[in-house]
C-alpha cells in the first residue's frame, strides 16, 4: 500500500511539474512572438518615416541643384572637387544637413527649409557678386572707408582723452606748487614776525636797563 501510494505521489508530481514546464515554454514563446511583433511594428514605422524624411530630402536636394546651392558647400569645405556632378554630392549634403531619424523639438522639415534658404541666399549673393564685380568693388571701398573712419574716431577719442588727461595732470600740479609757495611765504613771514618781536623785546630790555642805569649814576652823583 505505502509503496503503491508514493508511486501516485511521484506520478502527479511529475505531471504536475511538466504541465508548469510546458506553461512556462508557452509563456516565453509567446513574449517572444510578440516581443517579435513590436520589433517588426517598430522597423516598419522607422523605416516609413526614413522613406519619408528621404523623399524630402530628395526635394529639397533638388531644390538646391537648382538654386546651385552646392557649390557653396563644397567652396566651404573644399572636399568636394569643381568637375564632380551634384548627383555625387548627395550623401554630403546629407551630412551636412545633419539629418537624424530622432525626434527634435523642431521638425525636420523646418530645419532643413532654414539650412535651405540660408544656402540660396548666400548663393544668390555670391552670383550676384560675380555677376557685378563693380558693385562688388564700391561695396568693399565703402567697407573700408567705413572702418577708417571708425579706426580715426577711436585714436581721435584717445587723443582727446590723452590731451585732457594731461591738461588736469598739469593744472594738479600747478594748484600744488602754488599752495606750496603760499605755506612757504606765509612761514616766512611768520619767522620774521616772530623775530622782530624778540628784537623788539631785546631793545626794550636794553632800554629799561639802560634807564635804570641812569638813574643809578643820578643817585651815585648827588653822594
Amino acid at each position: 500500500m505505502g509503496n503503491s501510494d508514493e508511486s501516485s505521489n511521484e506520478g502527479s508530481g511529475d505531471e504536475s511539474f511538466g504541465n508548469k514546464s510546458k506553461r512556462a515554454k508557452k509563456e516565453s514563446l509567446a513574449e517572444l512572438v510578440a516581443h517579435d511583433r513590436q520589433m517588426r511594428a517598430l522597423k516598419s514605422m522607422l523605416k516609413d518615416e526614413q522613406e519619408e524624411k528621404t523623399e524630402r530630402l530628395d526635394i529639397c536636394f533638388k531644390e538646391i541643384k537648382q538654386f546651385g546651392g552646392l557649390n557653396q558647400i563644397s567652396r566651404q569645405t573644399n572636399k568636394i572637387k569643381e568637375d564632380e556632378e551634384l548627383e555625387d554630392n548627395y550623401d554630403y549634403l546629407y551630412h551636412q544637413l545633419q539629418f537624424q531619424p530622432t525626434i527634435v523639438a523642431q521638425p525636420n522639415n523646418v530645419l532643413i527649409e532654414n539650412k535651405l534658404n540660408k544656402a540660396v541666399d548666400q548663393q544668390k549673393k555670391e552670383n550676384k557678386n560675380l555677376e557685378n564685380p563693380e558693385q562688388l568693388e564700391k561695396e568693399e571701398k565703402a567697407k573700408k572707408a567705413v572702418q577708417s573712419k571708425i579706426a580715426k574716431e577711436r585714436e581721435k577719442k584717445w587723443a582727446k582723452r590723452v590731451k585732457n588727461e594731461r591738461r588736469n595732470t598739469i593744472k594738479y600740479l600747478r594748484k600744488e606748487a602754488k599752495n606750496s609757495a603760499k605755506l612757504f611765504i606765509e612761514k616766512r613771514r611768520q619767522i620774521r614776525k616772530e623775530r622782530d618781536e624778540k628784537t623788539k623785546k631785546i631793545l626794550q630790555s636794553l632800554e629799561v636797563q639802560e634807564s635804570e642805569y641812569k638813574k643809578l649814576q643820578a643817585i651815585g652823583g648827588k653822594l
